[in-house]
């Protein structure tokens, strides 16, 4: 298709300049992607091996946590990353909801690796 007029002609290289745009952003993911694998297989996480985690899920929560012993139990973990479910009672009624404190980034690396 080759535009006759101004607007065609324009359409057609902003068109194009974003596909090369977009072209030179996925293989700087690609390249990023590489050396963050290498990364946390350096660091001897087999977070990766689990479903829904890839190399950027798995550095971030390497990252961010650092020694999971630093937590007593189970509980601590959920209570700083904020899946703890919290106590949302009142009178007779008892019901629980989800808390929205806790490490925003390492809570989304937990939705979306239970949504896979």
């Amino acid at each position: 298709m080759r535009p006759r007029d101004v607007v065609g002609r324009t359409r057609r290289r902003l068109a194009a300049d974003l596909v090369t745009e977009l072209d030179r952003i996925d293989t700087r993911i690609k390249a990023a992607n590489v050396e963050l694998r290498e990364l946390v297989i350096a660091s001897g996480s087999t977070l990766m091996e689990l479903t829904g985690i890839g190399p950027s899920s798995a550095a971030r929560l390497v990252g961010d946590i650092g020694d999971i012993g630093r937590f007593s139990d189970k509980g601590r973990f959920a209570s700083w990353n904020g899946t703890a479910p919290l106590e949302a009672s009142s009178g007779d009624q008892r019901r629980r909801r989800l808390s929205r404190a806790g490490n925003r980034r390492i809570n989304r690396v937990l939705h979306v690796m239970a949504i896979v």
